[in-house]
């Protein structure tokens, strides 16, 4: 899904923005939104080992790839928690059963100009946990988001 609302980019992202664009989009809410319950991410985006037919799936091209895996070592943090003071409102991840579940973000890649960044967005509860990788653009003073399930447990 790409969000249908934008938030404004510049040299330096604002990372929390930049996440909660990519929450929204992973939720599909059509307004903007903040997780509510963040855990320390266990997982670490290596887009190196990505399956070559998911990268395809995506919107991203093999030379933004190459960029963004070429500076992810700046940018990966192990145990990455967003802490954040959320801009958006709040809306708890819920299953299908109505259970909010907990949420955590890799910590996102950003290209050499700053302009593309992906994160992986995390849902988990007890017994049951779901991921979404999420492609953002910037451009024109703005973000967007479009996600790819990419792991289900």
């Amino acid at each position: 899904m790409i969000a249908p609302f934008l938030l404004s980019a510049s040299p330096a992202p604002d990372i929390c923005g930049v996440l909660e664009v990519a929450y929204a989009a992973a939720i599909e809410s059509r307004v903007p939104a903040s997780p509510v319950d963040v855990q320390p991410s266990w997982r670490e985006l290596a887009l190196e080992k990505f399956v070559p037919d998911f990268i395809a799936r995506t919107t991203l091209s093999k030379g933004e790839v190459a960029d963004l895996v070429a500076h992810q070592g700046m940018h990966r943090e192990k145990g990455f928690r967003a802490l954040c003071l959320w801009q958006a409102r709040p809306m708890p991840a819920k299953d299908y059963e109505g259970h909010q579940m907990k949420v955590s973000f890799s910590s996102p890649i950003f290209s050499g100009d700053m302009r593309l960044a992906v994160v992986e967005v995390s849902f988990q509860e007890p017994g049951f946990g779901y991921g979404s990788f999420c492609v953002l653009r910037g451009g024109r003073g703005a973000w967007s988001a479009q996600c790819h399930p990419d792991w289900i447990t």
